[in-house]
């Protein structure tokens, strides 16, 4: 255990040169090996734009329901497009402007049901989806999985297929 020791007390001191402040003095290092707090460098921050996201936890959940009745035996990309094709009706003024008006309107998703589990990964689908759509709408370039004119879909429990015509 003393060669334990001795590997873990070199670890902290290379993670503490590793850390070290543009100074040139090695960091210091206390009795129990560890850099002394004042001496470590604070992380650097990136810069990243804020975007507003232009959904709610109701969306989400509507979007989740969705897919578990048309797309959950799917895979993470046709279950993304068929998100993407909601979202594309709501940018599309022919249909309703939200997201559970595009579910819930009559003959258009037999598979959502506002009665339907929700399942976590779905869940994630749709918070994905939801958040790259909304920094898209504020000027971001994001990976889409359907373009926008992708209106409609069709399928059999385990593949969707997408078109721009009904």
């Amino acid at each position: 255990t003393a060669a334990c020791a001795a590997l873990i007390a070199l670890l902290v001191l290379i993670a503490c040169a590793l850390n070290k402040p543009a100074e040139p003095s090695p960091p210091e290092v206390n009795a129990a090996g560890l850099c002394h707090p004042a001496k470590v460098a604070a992380p650097i921050e990136p810069t990243v734009p804020e975007y507003e996201m232009l959904y709610t936890d109701a969306d989400v959940v509507a979007l989740a329901r969705m897919l578990y009745g048309e797309a959950r035996g799917c895979t993470v990309d046709n279950q993304m497009k068929c998100v993407w094709c909601v979202l594309n009706r709501v940018d599309d003024a022919r249909f309703p402007d939200t997201i559970i008006g595009v579910v819930s309107a009559p003959g258009q998703f037999y598979g959502y049901s506002p009665d339907f589990p929700i399942w976590d990964n779905l869940y994630t689908v749709a918070l994905d989806v939801l958040t790259r759509w909304s920094m898209e709408k504020q000027g971001a370039d994001v990976a889409r999985e359907l373009p926008s004119g992708y209106l409609w879909f069709t399928g059999d429990g385990e593949t969707n297929h997408f078109r721009e015509d009904y």
